[in-house]
């Protein structure tokens, strides 16, 4: 029983935060990827990815609140900033504040959670 904790509270948020990031980058940059959500489904498939990778970052690394948000808010300026280089994509101030919202969202959940 012990074991099977630790691999959930360990090892699965560290692999599917690694899992996500493959995702973001490497599938990201496949053609057609920009048009996988369109428009205006697209801002929340950005909340939904980085309020999912801000959690798995949380449990995965144990890092304080702040380091998480600042984390992940770097990893999504860091993808905006990636799409300048793609065909077919655009870098966005409006999906990285999409992303913001997905981050803060996770945040305010491990607050409540560490606050029960």
């Amino acid at each position: 029983m012990i074991a099977h904790h630790q691999l959930i509270k360990g090892w699965l948020p560290t692999l599917a935060f690694c899992c996500m990031l493959a995702a973001l980058f490497i599938g990201g940059a496949q053609s057609g990827a920009g048009a996988l959500f369109p428009n205006p489904w697209d801002k929340l498939a950005h909340v939904v990815f980085f309020f999912s990778l801000t959690l798995f970052l949380s449990s995965g690394f144990n890092f304080s609140a702040v380091t998480t948000a600042i984390l992940s808010l770097l990893i999504g300026m860091l993808d905006e900033l990636h799409q300048v280089w793609l065909p077919g994509r655009f870098a966005g101030f409006d999906d990285w504040l999409a992303d913001v919202v997905g981050v803060v969202l996770a945040i305010g959940v491990i607050y409540l959670r560490k606050r029960s």
